[in-house]
């Protein structure tokens, strides 16, 4: 009754064809912002509490001594994909918090605070 068990090798997971995991090690540094497009699906009030969960997060969020946050932690916090995030934060009505200085992803600058601001 003592079989010895063999290792298996772990199975590929396979993505279904679609799109790319924009979050893969092979994009990693080639994630474009681009400017927003508004999701025609969005009422007025889920984007309103959309933009107050990103505010929320970013403001819990632990910014670098440069004064940079960044996304991904935001992503993980408030739970939101990470394009609503992309797309919370460019939103004109958004207001972060004046601790934050810049926004990254992945170490690529996405949003900078306005000099005059600073």
């Amino acid at each position: 009754m003592n079989q010895k068990r063999t290792k298996k090798s772990p199975s590929k997971r396979r993505r279904g064809k679609g799109k790319p995991n924009p979050l893969s090690s092979e994009n990693k540094g080639k994630l474009e912002i681009s400017q927003r497009k508004p999701n025609p699906n969005w009422s007025d009030a889920d984007l309103e509490r959309y933009l107050k969960a990103v505010t929320n997060s970013i403001s819990k969020a632990s910014a670098q001594e440069d004064g940079s946050v960044d996304i991904t932690e935001v992503w993980v916090n408030s739970s939101l994909p990470l394009d609503l995030v992309l797309e919370a934060i460019n939103h004109p009505d958004i207001t972060l918090p004046d601790h934050v200085k810049s926004l990254k992803l992945y170490g690529k600058e996405i949003w900078k605070k306005a000099k005059e601001a600073l």
